[in-house]
């Protein structure tokens, strides 16, 4: 007995940004972890152990640029750059039409026409709080949103891409 789960529906931009959150996020950790260590470091040592006054002061400003920076200002640009993508590329937000079975992944393409994926062209996925991410390659993932599934469907949906990928083989 073949299951097909089909998703209609369109990508928001929240999912749009958990997406590239999940395909960035050991980049951004490094990033922002040594930024912050950095940061942290130089305000220690500007404050206990620099020796004149400006030259203190002018370690611990940097320092707090570096912590703010991973805090605060890394997060938001990510967020800008993102839904700048958003708003540049109109088709991310259009209707789509897709079939997950047994055999593969089935959906219309861009000119009407129908197109099918075997499971053998996706890599693997990985599973975030609100969506499926199946992958084409590393940094291409088909965003299948979970809000598209009837909650009873999510637990058979997992098992489907189990058996026929490796889950997590891209995290």
């Amino acid at each position: 007995m073949s299951t097909d789960f089909q998703l209609v529906g369109t990508l928001t931009f929240d999912e749009y940004l958990e997406s590239h959150r999940a395909l960035a996020a050991r980049r951004r950790w490094w990033i922002r972890s040594i930024f912050l260590l950095y940061g942290a470091f130089m305000v220690v040592y500007g404050a206990f152990f620099a020796g004149s006054s400006s030259q203190a002061t002018l370690i611990v400003v940097m320092g707090g640029i570096f912590v703010a920076y991973a805090l605060v200002i890394s997060p938001a640009q990510f967020r800008y750059r993102v839904r700048r993508n958003w708003q540049r590329y109109p088709k991310i937000k259009e209707e789509f039409d897709i079939t997950v079975g047994e055999e593969g992944i089935a959906t219309i393409d861009d000119k009407g026409n129908p197109s099918h994926s075997d499971w053998s062209g996706f890599l693997g996925f990985r599973e975030t709080e609100n969506l499926f991410l199946v992958y084409r390659s590393p940094l291409l993932p088909l965003c299948l949103p979970k809000r598209l599934l009837a909650d009873s469907d999510v637990a058979g949906f997992r098992r489907l891409l189990s058996s026929a990928m490796e889950p997590g083989s891209l995290a």
